[in-house]
């Protein structure tokens, strides 16, 4: 059993757009409230906004592939956010 079994067709929708669109928010938060640099992984929300059709449309056969390249696209693009913004601005833990 997996957790979209369980949810169903419509739950596992709901499930996938907060997947999908959280990390968006929370960059554009860190961009508000942190460095501009986190603006950066937001340039992949387009691409977010392709596979969200295409899910609800049941075409699911390349959409592991089709979201394992948005992370990956998020990821060089989170980390670059990283790299460049200034130390002091980042969040920390304590």
């Amino acid at each position: 059993m997996t957790l979209a079994i369980l949810a169903g067709r419509k739950g596992s929708y709901v499930i996938f757009l907060l997947l999908l669109f959280v990390p968006f928010v929370t960059f554009a938060v860190l961009a508000v409230y942190s460095s501009y640099w986190f603006v950066l992984p937001l340039l992949t929300l387009l691409t977010a906004l392709k596979l969200e059709p295409q899910f609800r449309h049941g075409e699911l056969a390349k959409m592991p592939q089709k979201v394992a390249g948005l992370n990956f696209k998020l990821t060089i693009a989170y980390v670059a956010a990283f790299a460049f913004a200034e130390s002091s601005a980042l969040p920390c833990l304590t």
